[in-house]
């Protein structure tokens, strides 16, 4: 019979939690982009998504810029670096992605780019999410090595249908 291993991961969640709240609250309170002062309304469905580690994502925009949290991914397969299947999920992100819509004007355009760049970099240094850009889209992820609190790995067995 084949085996495969299924990753289990037990997230610390008020680290997660404090770290979104941070995050919203920095584009709510200090970023001056019109309509993000809205937004620590999401607090409580992000919250309601970490504590209970759901699937759902949940989104919200602004002129000029949308957040999306990912929930928590469900689980996938993969080989490991043995070569063995495993079967695990992806991390919890945010994904910010400036420029909607596209008629602002460009001074406008700059000053979220600037914004969202500070606040990537501050989520990245002092909330240790991994951040990465590519372009107008951001990605901060709560990776497995910072914001776990265990990672187990267990051997199940395969068993075939059909």
């Amino acid at each position: 019979m084949a085996n495969a291993e299924l990753e289990v991961v037990t997230y610390r969640i008020e680290e997660m939690l404090h770290a979104s709240r941070e995050l919203i609250n920095n584009y709510a309170q200090y970023s001056g982009i019109p309509g993000t002062e809205l937004w620590p309304r999401m607090i409580f469905r992000v919250s309601d998504i970490i504590k209970n580690q759901l699937q759902t994502p949940c989104e919200w925009t602004s002129p000029g810029l949308s957040m999306r949290f990912s929930g928590f991914m469900p689980t996938g397969q993969r080989e490991n670096e043995e070569g063995k299947l495993q079967f695990s999920a992806d991390e919890p992100m945010f994904t910010l992605q400036e420029g909607w819509p596209h008629y602002l004007r460009p001074a406008i355009i700059t000053h979220i780019s600037r914004v969202t760049g500070a606040i990537v970099e501050e989520m990245q240094n002092v909330y240790k999410l991994n951040a990465i850009s590519d372009g107008a889209s951001h990605y901060l992820k709560f990776s497995k090595d910072k914001y776990a609190k265990s990672i187990d790995v267990v051997t199940v067995p395969l068993f075939e249908t059909g």
